[in-house]
């Protein structure tokens, strides 16, 4: 997940792209062709920035600017660091 603050610097340079390309489609000529590929590229990316960010938070917890909780429903406190294997019954040691 990007902090805000990464995702603003990326959609600056997104937009940018799209307002670049945009400006040299609307010039024409040879340069029209040139235009077509940061249109896209733009494009595709402010799409994936809008994508990324509703994926991983609620907007509740987005609009509350909450920590970050533990992932993956972990329990409060340290993992013991164990792995048991479904073909053996005896646990092993992760390596750390």
């Amino acid at each position: 997940m990007l902090s805000a603050s990464t995702r603003v610097a990326v959609a600056l340079v997104a937009t940018l792209m799209l307002l670049g390309g945009l400006g040299l489609i609307a010039i024409g000529g040879t340069t029209a062709i040139s235009g077509l590929w940061p249109v896209i590229a733009g494009a595709v990316v402010l799409v994936a920035l809008a994508i990324e960010r509703n994926r991983y938070r609620s907007e509740a917890a987005e609009r509350s600017f909450e920590s970050v909780g533990p992932g993956g429903g972990e329990p409060p406190g340290s993992l013991d660091g164990r792995f048991v294997p479904p073909t053996r019954r005896s646990s092993t040691r992760r390596p750390v």
